[in-house]
C-alpha cells in the first residue's frame, strides 16, 4: 500500500496538471497591507475576482472561468491624488469548466503590468493601464483562448470593426490605433522617438499586421497631443463608418481614415486582408512602416 501510494506521489509530480483535473474550487488571497522602504511607507492591496464567460474555440463553444489578481502599490503621503498608483501588476489565469461542472487544468495563465481588466467573452479580456496627467490609459486586448497580445489601443481613440462576409462562416476583424503618449509608449512604440502611433489590424486570435506612424518633428511625441482622433472606414462618398460589412457578391472598396486636423489624415486602402501602404496617403511629415513583413 505504501508503495501505491509513494508510486502515485511520484506520478503527480512528474504531471502536475493532473493533480489540478477535475477539482470544484480555485481559491486565492486577498489583502491590503503597509509597508516600509527607507523613509518611505506604501500601501500594497491585492485584490481578486473570478468570472464566467465563454468563448468559441475550433467552431465550439467553450466556458472558462478567469481568474485576475490586480496588486497596486502606492506611496503614502499628505497628497494622495498626486501620487497616482506607482506600479500596478495583473495576472490572469484561464480554467475551462468541463462537462461535470469541475475546474480543468488551466488554458493559459499571463502577467503583465494593469491596473483593471474587463472580461469581453469572446472579444477578450481588455487589460487597463491608468495614464498620468496628459496620457491616454492604454488597452491591451487580450485572447481569452491564449491570453496572447491581439493589439493595444489608447483609450482615447474608438476601436474599427470589420467582417468579411463568406462560408462557412463570416471574419471578424479590429482596426485599433495605440497614440502616443501614453502609458505603454515604451513597449508598443519602443525608443525612436519619431515612432508616434501604431495601427493595427487583428483577427479574434493575433494581430494581422502592426503599422507604426512616424512624424518627423523636433518632439514628435509632444506634438501629436494636439492631434485629433477621429477614425472610420470610408465605404463611398458617404461619411466615415465605425464598422464596415465586406460582401464578395458586391464588393466595395474600403478605406481606413483617420483624421489628425483640418486637412490632415491618414488614408489606407484595405486590399484583401492586408492594408495597403504602397497607396496609402499621408500629411507631409508622417512616414508609414509595416512592421511586420
Amino acid at each position: 500500500m505504501r508503495k501505491l501510494i509513494f508510486l502515485l506521489m511520484a506520478f503527480i509530480a512528474l504531471h502536475p496538471k493532473l493533480a489540478i483535473a477535475g477539482r470544484a474550487s480555485v481559491t486565492g488571497n486577498a489583502e491590503a497591507k503597509i509597508e516600509t522602504e527607507g523613509k518611505a511607507q506604501y500601501m500594497v492591496t491585492r485584490s481578486r475576482t473570478f468570472e464566467l464567460t465563454q468563448t468559441a474555440y475550433v467552431e465550439n463553444v467553450r466556458t472558462v472561468v478567469v481568474e485576475a489578481e490586480i496588486v497596486h502599490r502606492r506611496r503614502l503621503s499628505d497628497d494622495l491624488a498626486n501620487n497616482g498608483d506607482e506600479t500596478g501588476t495583473v495576472t490572469l489565469t484561464v480554467y475551462p469548466v468541463n462537462s461535470s461542472g469541475q475546474f480543468d487544468p488551466p488554458l493559459a495563465t499571463r502577467k503583465l503590468p494593469g491596473d483593471a481588466i474587463d472580461i469581453e467573452g469572446s472579444g477578450g479580456v481588455k487589460v487597463t493601464s491608468y495614464g498620468c496627467c496628459v496620457e491616454s490609459n492604454a488597452e491591451s486586448q487580450l485572447s481569452l483562448n491564449t491570453l496572447k497580445t491581439k493589439f493595444v489601443k489608447s483609450s482615447n481613440v474608438p476601436l474599427l470593426t470589420y467582417t468579411r462576409l463568406g462560408k462557412p462562416s463570416a471574419v471578424l476583424r479590429t482596426a485599433s490605433v495605440y497614440l502616443a503618449m501614453t502609458p505603454d509608449d515604451q513597449e508598443v512604440l519602443g525608443s525612436d522617438t519619431s515612432s508616434v502611433a501604431m495601427i493595427t489590424w487583428a483577427s479574434d486570435e493575433k494581430p494581422l499586421q502592426r503599422v507604426v506612424v512616424h512624424l518627423k518633428n523636433e518632439k514628435p511625441r509632444e506634438a501629436v497631443l494636439e492631434w485629433e482622433s477621429t477614425i472610420g472606414w470610408k465605404l463611398g462618398k458617404g461619411p466615415l463608418e465605425s464598422h464596415a460589412v465586406f460582401d464578395p457578391a458586391r464588393p466595395t472598396k474600403p478605406v481606413f481614415v483617420w483624421k489628425m486636423g483640418e486637412g490632415k489624415s491618414i488614408e489606407l486602402p484595405l486590399v484583401g486582408d492586408r492594408f495597403d501602404l504602397a497607396t496609402a496617403k499621408t500629411p507631409k511629415g508622417v512616414t508609414l512602416e509595416q512592421l511586420d513583413k
